[in-house]
C-alpha cells in the first residue's frame, strides 16, 4: 500500500500544530516520527486516522483521498495502537483482540467463527496465545502493549500506526515490543511509530521523520537524520552523536 501525506497543515484555533508536512510511505518499512514532547506527532496521526478532518492538504491511501473515506473504510487501510488503554471492564485478552475485527463485520452482524479465528491468529503471530483467557487489566505493561498490537493486527490493515509504543515500559519489554514490530515489517507491513527517543529511532527505524516547528526538518535513514546538528535543533541542546555501530549511538550532552 502507498500512503502519501502532502502539504498537511492543521491548527487548534489560532495555534498552528502542523505546517506543510509532506512524506510518503511505500510499504514494508518501519518509519519513526521523532520530535520533542508536544511536537505534533499525535496530531499527525489523528489526521491520518480521520479523527481530525479539518486540515488543509491531502492524505491518500492507494491514491484514495482519506477525507472521502468513512472511518470504517479508513480502518481497512490503517490500524492504531494508542500509548495506553484503560478499559472500563476487565475483558479477557481474546475479547480485546476480537474488537479489532469490527471493521470487517457487515452491518450489525456479531463476530462469528471467522472473526474468532482472525483474533486467535493475531495472538499467535505475536506469540501470546497463552494470554487469551487472561484479564487484560491484570497483564503486565509489556503484555498489554502486545495485546493492543494484536488487536490492530486483527483489523487486517496493511499499516499499523503506534503512538509511543514503548512509553512507560522497562528496557526488556521495550525490546520485546520493538522486536515484534520489526518482525511484522519483515512480513510485509508498514509500521509508523512516534518517539521522542533518538536512540530508539536510530536502532529500530528504516527511515526517520524529524518534526520541528510544525514541519519536517529532516527525513531519511537513521544514520543521516540522527546526527548532532538535527538533535541540537530539535531539542535545543549542545550534543554530540557518536555512532557505535549500525544500530546504536551514544549521545553526549555538553553542559
Amino acid at each position: 500500500m502507498n500512503t502519501e501525506v502532502r502539504n498537511l497543515s492543521f491548527s487548534y484555533g489560532e495555534q498552528p500544530i502542523l505546517q506543510d508536512v509532506s512524506f510518503c510511505l511505500n510499504g514494508r518499512e518501519v518509519v519513526s516520527v521523532l520530535s520533542p514532547n508536544g511536537g505534533g506527532k499525535t496530531t499527525l496521526f489523528r489526521c491520518m486516522l480521520g479523527i481530525h478532518r479539518q486540515y488543509t492538504g491531502i492524505i491518500t491511501y492507494d491514491e484514495r483521498d482519506s477525507r472521502n473515506l468513512s472511518i470504517r473504510n479508513l480502518a481497512r487501510y490503517a490500524a492504531y495502537v494508542p500509548q495506553s488503554h484503560y478499559p472500563a471492564f476487565n475483558y479477557n485478552v481474546l475479547d480485546m483482540v476480537l474488537m479489532g475485527t469490527t471493521p470487517l463485520l457487515r452491518s450489525t452482524i456479531q463476530p462469528g467463527e471467522e472473526e474468532y479465528e482472525i483474533a486467535e491468529q493475531a495472538l499467535a503471530r505475536l506469540g501470546i496465545s497463552t494470554l487469551a483467557r487472561r484479564g487484560f487489566i491484570r497483564l503486565s505493561g509489556g503484555e498489554q502493549r502486545l495485546v493492543l498490537i494484536a488487536r490492530a493486527l486483527a483489523q487486517q490493515a496493511p499499516m499499523i500506526i503506534l503512538d509511543e509504543p514503548t512509553a512507560d515500559l522497562d528496557i526488556g519489554n521495550q525490546h520485546l515490543v520493538m522486536t515484534q514490530l520489526r518482525r511484522l515489517r519483515d512480513e510485509g507491513m508498514t509500521i509508523l511509530f512516534s518517539t521522542h527517543d533518538p536512540s530508539q529511532a536510530y536502532r529500530w527505524s528504516d527511515r526517520v521523520l524529524a518534526l520541528s516547528e510544525q514541519s519536517i526538518y529532516a527525513e531519511g535513514p537513521p544514520a543521516r537524520v540522527i546526527c548532532s546538528p538535527v538533535l541540537n535543533h530539535l531539542y535545543h541542546i549542545d550534543a554530540t552523536v557518536v555512532p557505535l555501530d549500525d544500530r546504536d549511538i551514544h549521545i553526549q550532552i555538553h553542559s
